[in-house]
């Protein structure tokens, strides 16, 4: 058999199980039914067998060692399947363990509504009362709610590191940790640099940003910047930006997001109808709570999932996730099916995020959300800073998660609880409430569900500042207003098809990062945004 023929056989073994998988997942977290959930746990378990094959993986090795390397397409294809075989290789114990931690904890966070006030609080709910309470007890108890779920998942997600380790280290590696960032295309130590990079680089503008901020919520709360604990902070975990003084809320009460979201993807050339169409979002009760996009058959048929409300971060994350949306619609259809998609996690949250900046855009608020030019003339300084806050606190957020998992994976049973916050006091300069002995840590979704995930945030803000930063000065030189055309030009579009989606997964992504903006993926203009430097 050539390697060929290997591929072109897998692939149709492939296709039809990844589309059962994804449909699976679509069901179970847009109903939160038991039975769902079973569904979506034995579409995993098929595709895991698929990769846990040895005598498959032990045939592909030949195969591979044979070819004559002459077709790059073949290549990477090859490339790829490697690290699927050696991340897959599962005996079918652990495939039906793995398969079964994963989906529970799953399921806790879907059904999870946070006890408070006697009554069973939605996410939604708990966000906005930390964005809008100025009662300080009652925001303290918002926050403790929410961390209701890291004591129900807290000690099952320990066991499934563990589990994970296990695999790991039977398929030679210190860790899940390092097996998992080795088979993305990560460099460990590429990693590490990167993140020192954002660290030193993000010091100065962090201090200022945070001394700010602390005496803001100190005058707010009438306390000592020393009584500030994590309540006060406007969201359950400091990831977002705070909420603006000068409200940009009432920019979207009674707006359709869908409508903006479709003019402005229209405008830059990025058709969204048929996603738009086969999505899901809305809230309703057993639904998945959070947000995200999937391309079930690698081609036409690609879904997201959100629970909108006409709210700024709702703006936000519809623009994110449609993001996710178009790269997966516009990779070339003629490549083959295992080079449909994005070329890394990063590159895709990359533009995930670059769309999302625009909710803070005063010329997009402007042109899509109908806001009057002078308010949001007016509103665009404290944007711009909001906008520097953003990116400060994205960044320390994932320093946080990115060092947790490292160590959480190297050791579960140390007192993590503990660690959690020496990390939230060291990046995000957060005080741990007093005594507190809780599992803070796994109320994070993705510690359990999209384990090793969070450096990709990370290293796809920055792709998308360097990819901003090549739009601007490179694709739109020469146009009278950048700024606007940075909106609402097709040549936009048309740069991303080009030079970002089209070429899927045919390429490594440090290559795609240098086809797209001429230079390898560095901190350098991350820290200019960071800086209000662009």
């Amino acid at each position: 058999m050539s390697l060929q023929t290997f591929i072109d056989t897998l692939t149709g073994e492939l296709v039809p199980l990844y589309k059962e998988a994804c449909e699976g997942y679509w069901e179970f977290t847009t109903t939160g039914k038991p039975e769902a959930m079973e569904r979506s746990a034995n579409a995993d378990k098929k595709m895991l067998a698929l990769w846990a094959d040895p005598a498959r993986f032990t045939e592909f090795k030949q195969v591979s060692a044979a070819d004559d390397k002459s077709d790059p397409i073949r290549s990477r294809i090859a490339e790829q399947l490697l690290n699927d075989f050696t991340g897959g290789a599962l005996t079918p114990e652990e495939i039906e363990d793995s398969v079964k931690r994963e989906k529970e904890i799953e399921n806790d966070f879907t059904t999870f509504r946070a006890l408070v006030g006697g009554e069973k609080r939605t996410e939604n709910w708990l966000r906005e009362q930390l964005k809008t309470s100025s009662d300080a007890a009652f925001r303290k108890e918002v926050w403790e709610g929410a961390k209701q779920i890291g004591t129900l998942v807290g000690p099952k997600v320990r066991e499934l590191v563990k589990a994970r380790n296990a695999i790991a280290r039977r398929l030679g590696y210190t860790d899940a940790w390092t097996m998992r960032i080795k088979l993305q295309e990560l460099d460990p130590e590429q990693l590490t640099s990167i993140l020192e990079q954002v660290f030193e680089g993000t010091k100065e503008p962090w201090a200022k940003f945070k001394r700010g901020l602390e005496a803001k919520l100190s005058k707010k709360y009438g306390i000592s910047t020393d009584e500030l604990y994590p309540w006060h902070y406007e969201d359950l975990f400091f990831q977002e930006a705070p909420v603006l003084e000068y409200s940009i809320e009432k920019f979207f009460e009674g707006k359709n997001l869908e409508a903006m979201t479709k003019s402005f993807y229209d405008a830059i050339g990025l058709e969204i109808d048929n996603i738009l169409k086969r999505s899901d979002l809305y809230e309703r009760e057993g639904k998945q709570q959070h947000a995200y996009c999937m391309s079930v058959d690698r081609a036409e048929d690609i879904r997201i999932l959100c629970n909108v409300k006409p709210t700024d971060y709702w703006m936000s994350t519809m623009l994110h996730e449609f993001g996710h949306g178009v790269y997966d619609a516009e990779i070339d259809h003629s490549l083959p099916f295992m080079l449909r998609s994005p070329a890394h996690t990063l590159t895709t949250e990359a533009i995930a995020m670059m769309m999302e900046r625009n909710v803070k855009n005063p010329v997009w608020l402007t042109m899509y959300a109908d806001v009057p030019k002078a308010d949001a003339e007016k509103a665009g300084a404290i944007f711009a800073e909001n906008m520097v806050a953003k990116h400060l606190i994205m960044a320390r957020w994932c320093l946080v998660m990115v060092n947790f998992e490292r160590a959480m994976y190297a050791n579960p049973d140390a007192d993590l609880d503990t660690y959690w916050w020496d990390l939230v006091e060291k990046y995000q300069e957060i005080k741990r409430p007093p005594n507190r002995k809780n599992s803070d840590w796994a109320a994070k979704i993705h510690l359990g569900c999209s384990p090793v995930y969070y450096q990709n945030y990370l290293l796809g803000d920055l792709m998308a500042s360097q990819l901003q930063y090549a739009i601007k000065h490179v694709v739109l030189n020469g146009e009278t207003d950048v700024e606007k055309a940075y909106v609402s030009s097709p040549k936009v579009g048309a740069f991303l098809k080009a030079k970002v989606f089209g070429p899927g997964s045919r390429w490594h992504w440090n290559k795609l990062v240098e086809f797209a903006t001429s230079e390898p993926l560095t901190a350098k203009a991350f820290i200019a945004a960071c800086k209000n430097q662009h």
